[in-house]
């Protein structure tokens, strides 16, 4: 990427959107691209990352294994969104991994460097803690939704998190929403037959479009029994 091309990466990230311009294109010329096929890894859980990335292109999945292999979806991350912040600020392994789920382009920053960019620009730790702030607010309802909900519920608060960030169409697998949900792909598949049948959600070309966000929202609330 050329400066320009990575300043405007950085530009679409919550983090430093409180930077001017001169302090993006700073910031812009200490970071490293890297360019990853499909189902390439980023970062791998338990391994120590030197950088922290800004998603450029493409789409990154990040999920957490169990002992037997199973894996649980925690988030996906487009672009600009943030990835590795709190093992480099804890300086611990990765809780996680993050792999590609298409053809994607990240800017690296390592650690070292990025720290001494924000001792300069304090406003990017107070986005940083508001960022991470969320992200273990979202974990920590997705862990209740685990413990005490029903697959329904869990399912249509996954639609409903993903919606706000990709829109009402929301390019996902039935896989992957299982893996998000902690459910099997074929309950999936079944509860948004139901749905499908009820024109709360369509299903276009591997697509699930959103047509009742409110009926949704009462289904995530447990108000809604169909």
């Amino acid at each position: 990427m050329e400066l320009n091309e990575k300043v405007e990466v950085l530009k679409k990230s919550p983090i430093f959107s409180s930077l001017n311009d001169a302090e993006l294109e700073e910031l812009a010329t200490i970071t490293v691209e890297h360019s990853l096929k499909r189902g390439e890894f980023l970062i791998w859980e338990r391994d120590v990352s030197k950088y922290i990335y800004i998603v450029g292109e493409g789409k990154i999945k990040v999920f957490i294994s169990s002992s037997t292999g199973k894996e649980f979806i925690l988030d996906f991350f487009h672009p600009g969104h943030l990835l590795g912040p709190i093992s480099i600020f804890c300086n611990k392994p990765s809780s996680a991994s993050a792999q590609c789920v298409n053809q994607t382009k990240v800017l690296g920053i390592k650690k070292k460097e990025f720290m001494s960019f924000i001792s300069r620009n304090p406003q990017v730790s107070l986005s940083v803690i508001r960022i991470l702030a969320a992200q273990i607010r979202a974990l920590t309802r997705r862990l209740k939704d685990l413990a005490c909900e029903r697959v329904e519920q869990r399912l249509a608060r996954t639609l409903l998190i993903l919606s706000t960030k990709l829109g009402l169409n929301i390019n996902i697998t039935r896989q992957e929403l299982a893996e998000m949900t902690g459910v099997t792909t074929e309950t999936v598949i079944r509860i948004l037959g139901s749905w499908k049948q009820k024109k709360i959600i369509a299903s276009v070309r591997g697509k699930t479009i959103v047509l009742d966000e409110s009926r949704l929202r009462q289904l995530s609330e447990g108000l809604l029994d169909i």
